[in-house]
């Protein structure tokens, strides 16, 4: 059987054709097979076309073995974990695939700086994207990082970048942490000249290795060019730009520190510090929870597909306000015991149940929780995992009103807007 790296020669209805058979991409489907010829040009053939294909010689499979890194004691220890991304990725292109094995001599071999800030270690937690990431997976990394972390000074997570904020704020609430858990990524892959992935992932070890605090936050880009990373807490973060270096930003609050490869600037912003407290890991995530945005004209049959859920979010308009033609179907959600809680679809500011009539109306009589200025997409994570391990939906509603990662807070300071 043919397979990717296998040097073959293909005779079609018109031509004879010698090259390296490699991957294709899915979306060119099963009808087409693709070879890298020798001037290194590859070709589509139509499988319909082909007369014979046979194999002049087989791939072997390449075995890098690398010896250990020099261990500096002067250095910290930081662990570098990956689930995936551009960030951790090393693309064959014999054969098209990507290569799966790599050590943390790969890291340091692609970024030399890394071995100045710390002793690297490195392991693959899962390979995969992060639009594809879920609860399981959140419980996963969770588990990695709490069984790992007592061992080095610091750990660096490295994913890819369009469920970031999701993931940032699940381990936010899933794990109490006594050093700094840093997560990272790129928004530019890393064969491109504008990649902002090696610069992350500097001042990403650099936080993990030096940075006094111990929380789950996050450290990308702070401006389009590689001037200073932002170090940002889990729970507050939201990418605000499909493509930009400097696209996550913290919402409703400030930075907890700039990072660059030589230097952390801590902000006024108070944070939990190193210790030698124990490491608490509560990695219960339910997938029964669902995030609805209301918009003008919205049915009340939009929810029933909901009855059988644990919980929703619904990111209302303004202060949090739905149209007054589902009250009366989110009620019969909240009877049913389903938790139904309210975030503002504004992104800054924060909802309220008192400013309006139907806002009140809301909160007293369908029974919506209103919950502050929390991000919809950390409030959507926040429920998954009150929704693990919580009972009833009474204890479901304490959850999310305790402040338990920095999610909300009551007062916003003026400069906090698109900052």
């Amino acid at each position: 059987m043919v397979k990717p790296g296998d040097i073959v020669r293909i005779k079609t209805e018109d031509d004879v054709l010698e090259g390296t058979y490699i991957e294709k991409p899915t979306l060119l489907g099963a009808d087409t097979i693709v070879l890298k010829l020798d001037h290194g040009y590859n070709i589509g053939i139509d499988k319909n076309k082909i007369k014979d294909i046979k194999i002049v010689k087989e791939s072997i499979k390449r075995k890098v073995k690398h010896e250990p890194l020099p261990v500096d004691k002067k250095l910290p220890t930081v662990l570098i974990l990956s689930t995936g991304g551009t960030i951790s990725s090393k693309v064959d292109y014999t054969t098209g695939g990507v290569l799966a094995e790599y050590d943390a001599r790969d890291f340091v071999e692609m970024c030399p700086e890394l071995s100045k800030i710390a002793n690297i270690q490195a392991e693959r937690v899962m390979q995969i994207m992060s639009e594809d990431m879920g609860t399981d997976d959140w419980s996963n990394i969770s588990k990695a990082v709490a069984d790992r972390l007592k061992d080095v000074d610091g750990i660096v997570l490295t994913m890819g970048t369009d469920t970031f904020g999701y993931t940032a704020a699940a381990l936010s609430f899933a794990l109490k942490v006594n050093k700094p858990v840093v997560i990272t990524a790129a928004q530019r892959s890393i064969d491109r000249g504008s990649s902002d992935a090696f610069f992350n992932l500097i001042c990403a070890v650099k936080a993990a290795a030096e940075w006094d605090g111990a929380e789950v936050v996050t450290c990308m880009h702070g401006t389009s060019a590689d001037d200073h990373c932002l170090l940002l807490r889990g729970s507050s973060v939201r990418k605000m730009h499909s493509s930009r270096r400097d696209a996550f930003r913290p919402i409703n609050t400030h930075e907890l520190a700039t990072i660059t490869p030589k230097k952390i600037t801590p902000s006024n912003i108070k944070h939990k510090k190193r210790s030698k407290d124990k490491i608490v890991l509560n990695n219960l995530f339910s997938s029964d929870v669902a995030l609805v945005y209301a918009h003008p004209g919205m049915k009340p049959e939009v929810f029933d597909m909901y009855q059988k859920y644990k919980g929703i979010i619904i990111a209302g308009t303004g202060f949090g306000h739905v149209p007054s033609q589902v009250y009366d179907r989110i009620k019969e959600l909240v009877d049913n015991g389903v938790f139904v809680g309210m975030t503002t679809q504004c992104i800054y500011g924060s909802t309220s149940s008192t400013v309006y009539s139907p806002l009140r109306r809301l909160s007293l009589e369908v029974g919506i929780t209103f919950l502050g200025d929390m991000l919809s997409e950390t409030a959507f994570a926040k429920l998954s995992w009150a929704c693990g391990s919580a009972k009833n939906i009474e204890e479901i509603k304490k959850t999310m009103l305790d402040n338990i990662a920095h999610e909300s807070s009551n007062r916003r300071d003026f400069n906090d807007f698109l900052n």
